[in-house]
C-alpha cells in the first residue's frame, strides 16, 4: 500500500498527474465492501446451485439465467472496489490543514452560485452521501480546487471559482454512516 501525504497529493495534482486515490479512513469501507460483496457471491452461488439441481423447466431456467446475471454484477462490482484498494493512500487532512485536498469540505463561489462539496477517493464506494455533495478527487472540478486556500481564485469551464471555506473534519462522519450501512 503506497502512502502519500497531503502535501504530495497536492505536489501530484499540480505536476498533472493521476490523483485517483483512497483517503485513509475509506480504507475501512473498502474492506467492508469488499466482504459484503464476497457474502453476496456466495449466497448467489449457492442459489445458483440450487437452481441448477432442480428439474429443467422454464421457470428454473429463467431463475438460473437471473441468478447468473446477478453474480456477474456483484462480481464486476467487486473487481472495481479490488482495484480501488489498489490505488495510493492519502492521510486525512489534519483540522487545521489551511489547504483543499483529499477529505476536504469546500465551499465556494462559481459565477453568482455558491456550492458546497466534499472530496472524496471515489464517489461509487458510497451507498449514502450523508446529505453531502460528494466529488471524487480526480474530477475535473476537484483537481481545480485542490491545494487552493480560502479566498483563492482558479478557473473552471470558463467561469472563475473563488474558495470560501473550507472544513476537514467531515469525512470520518460519511465513512462511519456508509460503515453502518454493511452491519
Amino acid at each position: 500500500m503506497t502512502t502519500m501525504s497531503v502535501d504530495d497529493l497536492v505536489a501530484l495534482n499540480d505536476s498533472g498527474g493521476s490523483v485517483a486515490v483512497v483517503i485513509l479512513p475509506e480504507r475501512v469501507l473498502l474492506d467492508r465492501c469488499l466482504e459484503s460483496l464476497r457474502l453476496q457471491q456466495d449466497a448467489l452461488v449457492a442459489e445458483k446451485t440450487l437452481v441448477a439441481e432442480q428439474s429443467g423447466d422454464n421457470w428454473h431456467d429463467g431463475a438460473f439465467n437471473a441468478t447468473d446475471a446477478a453474480a456477474r454484477m456483484v462480481s464486476s462490482q467487486a473487481d472495481g472496489v479490488r482495484k480501488m484498494s489498489g490505488l495510493p493512500v492519502v492521510a486525512s487532512p489534519d483540522d487545521d490543514e489551511k489547504r483543499v485536498t483529499a477529505g476536504s469540505l469546500v465551499t465556494f463561489v462559481q459565477g453568482s452560485e455558491t456550492f458546497e462539496i466534499l472530496l472524496v477517493g471515489n464517489v461509487g464506494l458510497y451507498r449514502d452521501d450523508t446529505g453531502l455533495s460528494l466529488c471524487s478527487v480526480g474530477s475535473p472540478l476537484s483537481r481545480v480546487l485542490l491545494g487552493l486556500r480560502v479566498g483563492d481564485v482558479s478557473s473552471f469551464r470558463g467561469q472563475s471559482v473563488r474558495v470560501t471555506g473550507l472544513k476537514q473534519s467531515r469525512l470520518g462522519a460519511l465513512v462511519e454512516a456508509n460503515l453502518a450501512l454493511y452491519a
